[in-house]
């Protein structure tokens, strides 16, 4: 038997088990933002898709990160800009969206796309996008 101090440690260790098991799982809070993200990673690919004139690393959505690094480079030609830097900063000027030029990653023809941000921002960047390329690409 075990005397009232020896239990109440068995019972703590076995709280902290428990406790450390479902951090290991995520939790709740965890999966419920595991699956946000890839609701949005995957309406990014599928707008992307839909625009066209974008490739991503090894033909498949990334399954750890909160950004695409699509290559561009039909982007770059087609807008007759120069690099993923011109790129960039053309889209920022007159589209009004952020992305990082894959030149800071060592990969000219790719740019960076975050995801983490809201479904509405995200919509509305990719409009935008959209858009500028309809009217920018020749």
């Amino acid at each position: 038997l075990l005397t009232a101090p020896q239990y109440a440690a068995c019972e703590a260790l076995l709280m902290c088990e428990e406790e450390e098991n479902e951090g290991l799982r995520g939790g709740e809070e965890v999966q419920a933002m595991v699956k946000e993200f890839r609701k949005r990673r995957d309406y990014v690919c599928e707008r992307l898709e839909k625009i066209g004139g974008t490739r991503l690393p090894g033909g498949s959505k990334p399954q750890g990160a909160f950004y695409l690094f699509p290559d561009v480079s039909s982007w770059i030609e087609g807008t007759g800009s120069k690099s993923s830097d011109e790129l960039c900063m053309r889209i920022l000027r007159e589209a009004g969206v952020a992305t990082v030029p894959g030149s800071a990653f060592g990969k000219e023809e790719c740019l960076r796309m975050s995801y983490a941000t809201s479904m509405e921002n995200l919509e509305r960047a990719l409009d935008k996008i959209e858009e500028w390329l309809g009217k920018n690409v020749k």
